[in-house]
């Protein structure tokens, strides 16, 4: 524990928690009503944004600059215009299934996000290594063989969904450092392997719950999804913001003031 963050616990008001920072992988549509979408675009946010076209609106391509990090949904073939969007922090997100590898590389602004379903197999994993994605959404189907991790190891940012399939163990498996286990809040508590978690939340969910879960284990990182919904996006932000009021940033500046870096 730094000497920083300890003196900050030190001047905390007494029982309040104070957690060191937090990320969350927030998933919204284009659709969602502009003032939600940009209240949740904020530094502690990676946005993936699902869309119906290839062309944002202005307006929508602006707010996802706000996010720390976001990832744009798109599709083949791409127009000149549809790359207006990729810039600084904000990257393609697309699936690797049917995916036109060459024709994706001579436009690709880089930053991007490929999306992975079955099983990480030689083919699959040479398509996606060869677009160097930054990150790699793997939702296997049944539970990787050593082989697919193996494979999965040598790409970055990658979250493997945790499939209802049963579990084969973890023994003799390589070290995964770049890697994070996508499950449910529920299943938090039945991870398998040793690795860090990225926990998919109910956006009604407790912030004393998701607080508890920050200090128990706090190399996780937090998942929601709001798509279009006015109501899971007013909930998600009340959730960011309730988590933003404990960071030492705020807690430091006392009760009622936070810093404006954190909103």
């Amino acid at each position: 524990m730094s000497a920083a963050f300890l003196a900050v616990l030190l001047t905390a008001t007494p029982g309040a928690s104070v957690l060191p920072g937090y990320r969350v992988h927030l998933t919204a549509s284009e659709d969602l009503d502009a003032d939600h979408l940009r209240a949740l675009a904020r530094p502690e946010v990676v946005l993936w944004l699902t869309t119906r076209s290839n062309l944002l609106r202005a307006s929508t391509a602006e707010t996802v600059q706000q996010a720390g990090r976001a990832f744009v949904l798109v599709r083949q073939p791409l127009r000149s215009q549809d790359l207006a969007p990729f810039r600084g922090r904000v990257g393609p997100w697309l699936p690797e299934a049917g995916l036109d590898v060459g024709r994706t590389r001579r436009w690709s602004p880089g930053r991007l996000a490929v999306e992975v379903v079955g099983p990480m197999d030689a083919g699959v994993f040479d398509r996606v290594r060869s677009l160097r994605p930054i990150a790699v959404r793997w939702r296997p189907t049944s539970w990787p063989e050593r082989a697919e991790w193996e494979r999965a190891v040598r790409l970055s940012g990658v979250e493997v969904t945790q499939p209802d399939a049963p579990l084969t163990g973890c023994d003799g498996l390589p070290r995964l450092p770049h890697i994070r286990l996508r499950v449910s809040l529920a299943r938090v508590d039945a991870r398998p392997c040793a690795l860090p978690l990225r926990v998919e939340l109910p956006v009604d969910v407790d912030v004393d719950r998701v607080v508890r879960l920050l200090v128990d284990r706090p190399d996780s990182e937090l998942a929601l999804d709001v798509s279009a919904d006015t109501e899971r996006a007013a909930r998600a932000q009340r959730l960011l913001e309730a988590l933003s009021a404990m960071t030492p940033a705020a807690v430091s500046h006392g009760p009622g003031r936070v810093d404006a870096g954190t909103r």
